[in-house]
């Protein structure tokens, strides 16, 4: 209380001061010395009488009628600085509205407008307020800059927000593309790979085709032959024999895709056939008319 007190006195003294009488010119001076000294009394009385009410509304809660800026310190270190209007310095809250109160009342606090450059209000209640300071007054015409700076600030706030989270977003998009791309860019390899993997084994399987050719006499038959041969004497023929029976059925895979390969390659030849003769029908020459 002492310290609201000192606050307030100081914060009166502006107020005092134009109560205080205005100095009288030299003819006052010398000649009505008894006036002076009655009106000087009455002045007094009157700013003794202003004192007085001052003291009685800080008792009970009406502080100080004017906006003033106030930094506060609460009991956990942190520093808050905003504005008090109206010198309601103690409020309690009612319902969805705050009421004058007493310092001393349970519940009762300071609402802080404009704390930290933020727009609104926050109520500290007076348990958490460890010291508060006036910095200065305030008209309404400054607080209706603050918080107008206030506002604009948190308009382009909300513009800079706006703008990186839309760069944020195509960020993402970007990124999501990137990431669809080498996965098609991935699969495509792989795709790529296991054909060629295959092509390269379908090479193999021809090249043992071709190195026992069925006009030679290769074949189921043959592989008949030689393993009657094995049986009747413990042995193969020659190693070409015994590679024979080993690579069989790569050798049988290999006459599947060489007789497909074979038709592939016909089919290809004779449209190639076709589509000449039909380039040489289109451009042979019509007759000439036979002249009468």
């Amino acid at each position: 209380m002492s310290r609201i007190t000192t606050t307030l006195l100081v914060c009166l003294m502006p107020i005092l001061a134009v109560e205080l009488p205005a100095q009288s010119s030299d003819k006052d001076h010398d000649d009505g010395k008894p006036k002076q000294k009655v009106e000087f009394r009455k002045d007094r009385a009157k700013i003794r009488r202003k004192i007085q009410l001052q003291r009685a509304r800080i008792r009970a809660g009406e502080i100080i009628r004017t906006h003033v800026q106030v930094r506060v310190k609460l009991r956990n270190g942190e520093r808050m600085l905003g504005v008090v209007k109206n010198g309601r310095f103690v409020e309690k809250p009612s319902g969805l509205e705050f009421t004058k109160s007493d310092v001393r009342t349970k519940g009762a606090g300071l609402r802080l407008w404009y704390y930290n450059n933020t727009n609104g209000y926050i109520f500290i209640p007076y348990k958490h307020i460890q010291t508060y300071r006036v910095m200065k007054r305030l008209t309404d015409i400054e607080i209706t800059e603050i918080k107008d700076r206030i506002v604009e600030r948190e308009r382009l706030a909300r513009a800079e927000g706006l703008k990186r989270s839309k760069l944020l977003q195509d960020k993402h998009e970007m990124r999501k593309r990137d990431t669809e791309a080498g996965k098609k860019l991935e699969k495509l390899a792989k795709d790529m790979e296991a054909q060629r993997k295959k092509d390269a084994e379908i090479a193999r399987l021809i090249k043992i085709y071709g190195e026992f050719p069925e006009k030679d006499g290769w074949g189921e038959q043959k592989l008949q032959e030689i393993n009657l041969r094995r049986i009747a004497i413990g042995a193969f023929p020659d190693e070409k024999s015994r590679r024979f029976v080993e690579v069989f059925e790569d050798w049988q895979q290999g006459k599947t895709y060489a007789e497909k390969q074979s038709k592939s390659e016909s089919k290809s030849e004779s449209g190639g056939s076709k589509s000449e003769s039909k380039d040489s029908k289109s451009t042979t020459p019509a007759p000439e008319p036979a002249k009468g």
